[in-house]
């Protein structure tokens, strides 16, 4: 039965992942459950079970003095631009964005007046946010999480084309935003597939292990999880608990959105569609849908 197989698949891969994290952080198992709760919540006396309210109206006093920065690719950016629709009617100024690459800073909430250096609008200063009951929302584009300390790092400064995927790779600084914000909300987006697998159609890479038997789209997303995506994630993480930070920021994960996904339970089907063989798509939608179901 496919649900037997996609199971026993299931617990397969969990255990390589579960693995995987454990090498990379060197940690045992309680301590990852704690590295999970501190992203949850990172002091105890930020975490309330109450049954609060969770309006728009309530984010705004919630956030009232806040700095949110949201770091990620561009489904990060969409995520941060529903949070900016949302609070519109709760701002007294237009909070359209200038895209991606040009997000400098939202004012949002409350009654604040920009106060501009000729024709620069300033930043806020804590007192500020505090006396007119404002916070800031900021994005600034990272496709994987990149974090050296050094604004002028290559990875920054100059195109980059991923060597293992052949597609260009935008990565801005955040680290210095990250020191001074309240609320950091992340994502690593799944890797696009590689530029050779629209020239040649071989899912097999080099120096890649066998994860499952007779999926090669699957494996190769497996592959590219374990060997891409975590690393640079956990490195980051990493980084941002060791940045020496103004004040220590609660840190939301945001997951990925499925491609092409046309229901409720599409998540729930990627699976089953490849051990029906009813591959809805293409196996480069599945090679990305791969990746953010696991």
């Amino acid at each position: 039965m496919p649900s037997r197989r996609q199971a026993a698949l299931k617990s397969s891969v969990d255990l390589i992942l579960d693995q995987a994290i454990l090498e990379h952080l060197r940690a045992n198992v309680d301590e990852v459950y704690d590295l999970q709760d501190s992203l949850i919540c990172t002091t105890s006396n930020r975490c309330t079970t109450d049954n609060t309210s969770t309006t728009v109206a309530h984010l705004c006093t919630a956030l009232i003095g806040k700095r949110v920065l949201f770091v990620g690719p561009e489904t990060t950016y969409y995520l941060h631009t529903l949070w900016l629709d949302a609070l519109q009617p709760y701002t007294n100024r237009s909070l359209a964005c200038n895209g991606p690459q040009f997000c400098t800073f939202h004012h949002v909430c409350g009654n604040a007046t920009p106060t501009y250096k000729g024709r620069i609008v300033k930043f806020p200063h804590q007192d500020e946010l505090l006396a007119t009951n404002s916070c800031i929302i900021r994005y600034v584009r990272s496709y994987t999480l990149h974090a050296a300390d050094d604004p002028k790092d290559r990875a920054y400064t100059q195109p980059i084309v991923d060597d293992f995927t052949g597609v260009r790779v935008h990565n801005a600084y955040w680290l210095r935003q990250a020191r001074y914000a309240d609320m950091i909300v992340l994502n690593h987006g799944p890797l696009p597939a590689p530029v050779s697998t629209y020239e040649t159609g071989n899912w097999t890479f080099p120096d890649q292990p066998t994860y499952v038997d007779g999926a090669p789209v699957v494996n190769a997303a497996v592959h590219a999880t374990l060997t891409r995506f975590l690393p640079s994630t956990v490195r980051a993480l990493h980084v941002l608990a060791g940045l020496g930070s103004k004040k220590r920021p609660v840190v939301v994960w945001h997951g990925s959105w499925l491609m092409d996904a046309g229901c409720p339970d599409r998540k729930k089907r990627v699976l089953n569609d490849w051990l029906n063989r009813r591959l809805v798509g293409d196996p480069w939608t599945l090679y990305y849908n791969t990746q953010g179901f696991w």
